[in-house]
């Protein structure tokens, strides 16, 4: 019936909170994932447990180790390249196709969600300056109509959640004014339809962020 709530399994349930509670990190990054203990917690048997832990391993929110079980995966350097790669990967393989199907539309949009993002002062809202930030770079390559890229880089995002966390590194003022002039570059790269300027300002964005991070776990060590 039109405007009834879509049914969900108790797997699929299971699954969003698992997956929400590793995100905000609840779950700690290495913490064992103890089965019977999150059934009980979560009012449920073993086996929605078990089937969505499968499926939050596929995602490589949860670590498998042979005969031993299982672990939230850990936050370290190998984690932050990986996300930053895959997310660096997608948007520079998307460009192409994003300016392809850009309309007057889409690059109103997106000025919008820009404007909307430079609005947002970081340092006294920053759970809605990373959300506005994600929607950004989401909005551009949902042009592309490659929907496995862009699933792919929305599970990239929830990832990096979890790194931002992590290491609480916020955005200072000469963060914040360079990340606002490498999106206005972008824009102006759409707006343009600049192959070349919008894989080098991709590329720069991605690479400034993973330099962040990787400092942060440095410091750690």
């Amino acid at each position: 019936m039109a405007g009834s709530p879509s049914y969900r399994t108790k797997t699929e349930l299971v699954y969003e909170t698992l997956r929400e509670r590793i995100v905000t990190l609840q779950l700690p990054p290495g913490s064992r994932v103890k089965i019977d203990e999150l059934a009980r917690s979560l009012g449920v048997s073993s086996i929605p447990v078990r089937e969505a832990v499968a499926r939050l391993a596929a995602e490589r929110f949860v670590t498998v180790t042979p005969h031993t079980g299982q672990n939230i995966a850990p936050i370290n350097r190998d984690m932050i390249q990986d996300v930053f790669a895959v997310m660096n990967g997608i948007e520079r393989a998307a460009a192409a196709q994003v300016l392809a199907n850009l309309t007057p539309s889409d690059i109103e949009e997106v000025n919008a969600m820009r404007s909307r993002i430079e609005a947002i002062d970081p340092q006294q809202h920053v759970e809605e300056w990373c959300a506005a930030n994600v929607d950004f770079h989401l909005r551009i390559v949902k042009v592309a109509r490659l929907g496995l890229a862009e699933d792919f880089l929305r599970l990239a995002f929830s990832h990096w959640q979890r790194i931002r966390l992590f290491y609480q590194r916020d955005l200072g003022v000469s963060q914040r004014a360079r990340l606002e002039v490498e999106h206005r570059k972008i824009t102006t790269a759409l707006k343009n339809r600049d192959l070349a300027a919008l894989d080098s300002v991709v590329s720069d964005h991605n690479q400034h962020a993973l330099k962040l991070y990787l400092q942060a776990a440095a410091e750690r060590q």
